[in-house]
């Protein structure tokens, strides 16, 4: 920022790039965003068939005591909860606030703590780690670049 005797010019500047970053920052979130769904579709992309399952005993029953392999991916039998996948930006009192949803009944498996036969399969936690990873990184570098321009 340059050296300002004026309080208007020194007002402008400051909302000048306050406009920037927060462009800047709303491109980082939306860039977040997208990439939590793509993590989504990747942790709902299971190749485990429904035979396979069936031959080793539904591996993630409770009845087992523990789960019989791994918890993910959740395997894509019909293909019906990926393609119900959403991702929506909603805007509410100058908030953008971006949500993750799934609209198909099959969703009930993601529960965070499973259901009433199965292990909870740690998506929603997955989930939160690669967001907690990639945020603030992005944060961060939104508001840099902001700031060089």
């Amino acid at each position: 920022m340059g050296h300002y005797t004026d309080p208007r010019a020194l007002a402008r500047a400051q909302r000048r790039r306050f406009d920037a970053v927060k462009r800047s920052v709303e491109s980082a979130h939306a860039q977040v965003a997208e990439s939590c769904e793509h993590h989504a579709r990747f942790l709902t992309s299971g190749q485990i068939t429904p035979e396979e399952r069936r031959y080793l005993d539904y591996p993630y029953a409770r009845r087992h005591g523990q789960p019989l392999l791994p918890l993910l991916a959740i395997n894509l039998v019909t293909g019906q909860l990926q393609r119900s996948l959403r991702l929506f930006k909603r805007i509410t009192a100058g908030r953008i606030v971006w949500r993750l949803q799934f609209t198909s009944p099959h969703a009930i498996v993601l529960r965070p703590q499973g259901t009433r036969y199965m292990f909870a399969r740690k998506f929603w936690e997955s989930l939160r780690e690669h967001y907690k990873r990639i945020n603030r990184p992005a944060i961060i570098g939104a508001i840099k670049r902001a700031y060089r321009s």
